[in-house]
């Protein structure tokens, strides 16, 4: 096979017996390059691979111009794609280049996915709009770093450079560790996307900002530390960094955006500092080890799936001085401690006494495999338990069936058309209402009495005359009255109330 080493060609001309050459239309095939006219009046032409070459290639350099069939000369302005070149190491471009072709077939970064042995991006130093450093392609005033060869296995930015363009180094295979100057304040979108090797970053101490997926499936990183500079980071900017053990969270930091840490499978804890008020959707949705995140006061938002999926969670921690949030045996809470937003992530779980709503999704993808639900619940939200496919057993320990909220009706699954291998207690007295609840009814063949509550029953004729119907903890009927004071007149304990549309536990003493 015909390997080429260097290819140097200062002007491509007709006639050459060694060249074999065609011409149709505005193309141009000449060797291993293929010519498309881009402009007939400005005399200006693209290249690009031409793939009739048998050739491999490993070294080329791009000519400044070109002379087509009839003798007309073009200048070569704009690098194409240029592949597929899998054995290509090194490519030379002239002063004459403006612009590279960076996107092809959905690939942002062509360069590094069709060329994964490029080392080096060489430019004519007499190139107004580009030069390259160390074979790394940056604008003219080396301000912004544009393309860095998936070849190379380490790459140390220069001192003045401020952005990292997006998808430059994108799909770059090969490459190891990065050593940022401390000028550079901005990591655009995509600029290490899927760059599988990185094992080790030193980040700019005056970064600011890092985009969207910028560190999206670097797989070997095992640790970030960033800088107290750093403002924004983006939606899904670390995710699927599967073997990250360890992040430092900057305070300077407001805002945990969308997905951010999303499926970073090794991830065994997080504490997140004083300064960040939000941790938004999926913040670290499957972060399968997690087992501890500590919350400072400073946080007022944490929305649905922050912690979704976390099925080995069996801490939350959070500042006691913190206004909206508090947390009790793993589980999220809001301040009163009246609703559970997220619940701790498997074996054994006693949702504690006063919590009054189970929030959407809480325990979505725990491995969570028992749930006690105390009296004091009034209602649940839909697909609380949804993806919980170790959960066996519900105790409800409520006598009025609690209320499934939202338009799924059922807090277990999407499908109910799917039977679930689990079951149901529930207070003896209940469990003919249970059976016939909106979003227990499903599981009506599930649904037994809680042991020692089996002789307990409401009786119906009563239960409808008065206003507040009074149990004791275990599910008896105490009292039906009009009047709710005469639970007063009861002996001392813990009673609940259901009346007026609403249900709670009353204490008398």
């Amino acid at each position: 096979m015909n390997i080429i080493r260097n290819i140097i060609i200062a002007g491509l001309a007709l006639g050459s017996s060694c060249m074999a050459s065609a011409a149709v239309a505005d193309t141009f095939a000449q060797g291993e390059f293929l010519f498309k006219i881009l402009s007939q009046e400005e005399k200006t032409v693209s290249v690009d691979r031409n793939s009739d070459y048998i050739g491999e290639i490993i070294d080329v350099v791009i000519p400044e111009t070109v002379t087509f069939p009839g003798g007309q000369v073009y200048t070569v302005t704009l690098l194409d794609k240029f592949w597929p070149c899998s054995k290509l190491e090194t490519i030379s471009l002239p002063k004459t280049i403006t612009d590279f072709t960076w996107e092809s077939a959905g690939i942002s970064n062509v360069y590094n996915y069709f060329h994964p042995k490029l080392r080096a991006i060489n430019i004519d130093p007499e190139n107004p709009y580009f030069t390259s450093v160390d074979g790394v392609v940056y604008d003219k005033d080396v301000t912004t770093l544009l393309i860095a060869p998936g070849g190379k296995k380490t790459v140390t930015i220069p001192d003045g450079v401020r952005t990292i363009a997006p998808f430059s180094f994108a799909y770059a295979q090969n490459i190891e560790k990065v050593d940022f100057s401390d000028s550079v304040e901005r990591i655009e979108e995509f600029a290490f996307n899927e760059c599988k090797s990185l094992l080790e970053i030193r980040f700019s101490k005056n970064l600011k900002y890092i985009g969207q997926f910028a560190f999206g499936q670097c797989y070997g990183l095992e640790q970030l530390i960033l800088p107290e500079s750093v403002s924004v980071i983006g939606d899904d900017a670390f995710y699927h960094c599967e073997n990250l053990k360890y992040i430092k969270v900057p305070s300077s930091l407001k805002v945990i955006n969308r997905s951010v840490f999303e499926c970073c499978f090794s991830l065994p804890f997080v504490v997140i500092p004083e300064g960040i008020t939000e941790i938004k959707f999926g913040a670290f949705r499957g972060c399968n080890s997690l087992a501890s995140i500590t919350l400072p006061a400073s946080v007022s938002i944490i929305e649905v799936w922050a912690f979704a999926n976390c099925e080995n969670l069996e801490r939350i921690i959070i500042s006691s001085e913190n206004p909206n949030y508090s947390s009790e045996g793993g589980m999220l809470l809001n301040k009163d401690k009246t609703i559970l937003y997220s619940g701790p992530g498997k074996g054994f779980v006693k949702i504690p006494d006063g919590i009054i709503h189970i929030g959407n999704e809480a325990f979505i993808g725990s491995s969570v495999e028992e749930v006690s639900i105390p009296p004091s619940v009034t209602s649940i939200s839909a697909l609380t338990f949804i993806e919980c496919d170790d959960l066996k057993k519900i105790t409800c320990e409520a006598v009025t069936p609690p209320a499934i909220d939202g338009s799924y009706g059922s807090f277990l699954t999407y499908d109910l058309s799917t039977p679930m291998d689990l079951d149901i207690f529930v207070p003896g007295q209940s469990v003919e209402l249970y059976k016939k609840a909106d979003g227990w009814s499903k599981f009506k063949n599930r649904i037994y009495p809680i042991p020692g509550t089996e002789s307990a029953s409401i009786d119906s004729t009563v239960a409808t005359n008065g206003s507040f119907t009074i149990y004791s903890l275990d599910g008896v009927l105490r009292l039906q009255t009009d009047n709710r004071d005469d639970i007063q007149h009861l002996p001392a304990g813990i009673y609940i109330v259901s009346g007026d549309g609403t249900t709670e536990k009353v204490v008398v003493k």
